[in-house]
């Protein structure tokens, strides 16, 4: 007895991309490992630790794409992680400045995007919640942080972070009432 199992052709641009990526990774990791070498030859600052991060960031965000999580929410809330840490990077290692500030202005902005991102499609982004709700939570966990640590000329940005982020979680939930509590459950696979 013959079987004949047949399976969907592989796409050629697939297989075209993975080998592309196979030959762009080396570029990547050989300039790592340059920028490591030349900052240890130089010393201090060691800013090969940034120009590593922003490799990666590149990477991550314009090469390697997500196969599951590729949405809009997803890729505004990776892209703020990075500069989040590249400037927490840039003020320890390189000059140190007022980094409150600036990342509460980066995450309440990304808030806002992520929020006019989710609510004019809501039919569609209701399943892409998580990672926003993730977001949300560790804005408010961080603006509890910042508001422990800041002084009074930073603390109108934790404000409007922690409000922001409050304010967006009580929209999530009234928006998608019933959906809220379906969408979490499909995230964290509870029965």
């Amino acid at each position: 007895m013959k079987i004949n199992v047949t399976y969907p052709l592989p796409k050629g641009k697939s297989y075209t991309r993975r080998r592309l990526l196979k030959v762009l990774k080396w570029p990547f990791i050989l300039s790592s490992i340059a920028c490591v070498i030349v900052n240890i030859c130089v010393g201090k600052p060691y800013w090969s630790c940034i120009v590593i991060v922003s490799l990666l960031a590149l990477w991550k965000l314009v090469f390697s794409l997500d196969l599951v999580e590729y949405n809009r929410i997803s890729q505004v809330i990776k892209s703020t992680f990075y500069v989040v840490i590249l400037i927490t990077l840039i003020n320890f290692l390189i000059v140190p400045i007022w980094t409150l500030g600036v990342l509460c202005i980066i995450c309440f902005s990304a808030l806002i995007l992520a929020g006019v991102l989710f609510l004019t499609d809501i039919k569609r982004q209701k399943q892409n919640m998580l990672p926003m709700f993730f977001f949300i939570i560790v804005t408010m966990i961080a603006s509890v942080i910042g508001f422990m640590n800041s002084d009074s000329s930073n603390l109108w940005t934790v404000i409007v972070m922690a409000s922001l982020s409050f304010v967006l979680l009580l929209v999530c939930i009234f928006v998608l009432r019933a959906d809220f509590i379906r969408e979490l459950k499909k995230g964290f696979h509870i029965k």
